[in-house]
């Protein structure tokens, strides 16, 4: 069977484009084709010519008068080796790159990765919701009716799909490669807190940080953090200078993430619910920090602190505040976290990579 992978980004980037390009290859000959030329165990790669970041100007005006068409055909082109292959099956892992997919590539099957919400991705932005917003909207009415497979991450948004457009997207969750480890036995006068992801400011990181300053100082905070956002990346920097036991890393890459987290206590994932996919979203540092073997908290958001709970793994605060976070935080003695631990321990088979080989 001969598949194409298509992100719009660095394979790299895509984590479960990558995970997905693991399960396949064993079996499959398996395409890639992404933003760049890593090969990275595919059987061939395919550059994406990518023009996103030029010709903002027109590209605004062509988003705001919904010329679709024109603005696709000047943001993308694809490689002109790829245009006489055929596949057995394309999975696409960007729903901006359907169009121009399917007016250009022979395949049996489609299948599209959701793995956001698209329509309300950015939704607190005017400007991108009469632009972009507006694009994914013509999207998915207009193509994801036809598509032989589609996937999401959660229950929740596969609902929100259904409710707006009349599909229904098979649940797969992001699930790690298994590693087989431990529980790190936690030190009682040391407890430490994780969180690592992105700079966006829609996940509102500051809270974490709030929520440590309001604890004893034997806790500590360790955010490793991947910089897409000078300015909020800043903002973070300022309120952490004065406070020792909360420490700004660099990120880590994909092989280190797990063995890394292993190390610590409690793994964080604490935003407000400013957007529906917030509220709905199972991220994949839920699976990660499972797969580590540490204890979670989690905000309120609706799928995840529902998993958490069910799984036993860790708490969930009553709110979106710093110090219900806290108090949260604190709430977990010597015993708490040991069983919190363990029972990350007895679910890391179950979420790991192989759970969805399985599917």
């Amino acid at each position: 069977m001969k598949t194409l992978l298509v992100v719009n980004s660095l394979l790299k980037y895509c984590p479960r484009a990558s995970r997905q390009l693991d399960i396949l290859k064993t079996k499959h000959e398996v395409c890639v084709l992404s933003t760049d030329l890593n090969l990275n165990g595919a059987t061939s790669h395919y550059q994406l010519q990518s023009s996103l970041g030029k010709h903002k100007f027109i590209k605004f005006f062509l988003l705001f008068l919904k010329q679709y068409s024109k603005y696709l055909n000047l943001a993308f082109t694809l490689p002109d080796e790829l245009k006489g292959e055929k596949f057995d099956k394309v999975i696409c892992y960007d729903l901006i790159l359907l169009p121009i997919l399917i007016s250009q590539i022979d395949t049996k099957q489609w299948s599209v990765d959701l793995r956001e919400y698209y329509p309300k991705q950015f939704e607190n932005s005017i400007v991108w919701k009469l632009t972009f917003g507006r694009l994914f909207n013509y999207l998915c009415k207009s193509q994801l009716q036809s598509i032989d497979e589609l996937t999401t991450v959660s229950e929740g948004l596969s609902t929100l799909y259904t409710n707006g457009y009349g599909v229904k997207p098979k649940v797969r969750y992001s699930l790690p490669i298994y590693h087989d480890l431990n529980p790190s036995t936690p030190n009682i006068n040391h407890i430490k807190l994780v969180h690592h992801g992105v700079s966006n400011p829609n996940r509102k990181l500051e809270l974490m940080i709030e929520a440590t300053k309001l604890l004893p100082k034997y806790y500590s905070l360790t955010l490793y953090i991947v910089n897409n956002n000078e300015k909020y990346y800043g903002f973070l920097k300022s309120i952490i200078k004065d406070h020792d036991n909360i420490i700004l890393k660099a990120p880590l890459t994909f092989e280190e993430i797990i063995p890394t987290l292993n190390k610590y206590d409690i793994g964080l994932f604490c935003p407000e619910k400013t957007t529906e996919n917030l509220n709905y979203a199972m991220p994949n540092k839920l699976f990660e920090f499972i797969q580590a073997r540490i204890a979670i908290v989690v905000t309120p958001l609706k799928e995840c602190s529902n998993f958490v709970l069910s799984q036993n793994c860790g708490k969930c605060s009553s709110s979106f505040v710093a110090s219900d976070i806290s108090h949260t935080i604190k709430s977990i003695n010597h015993n708490d976290l040991k069983k919190y631990k363990s029972y990350s321990d007895r679910i890391a088979k179950v979420y790991s990579l192989k759970h969805n080989k399985e599917k």
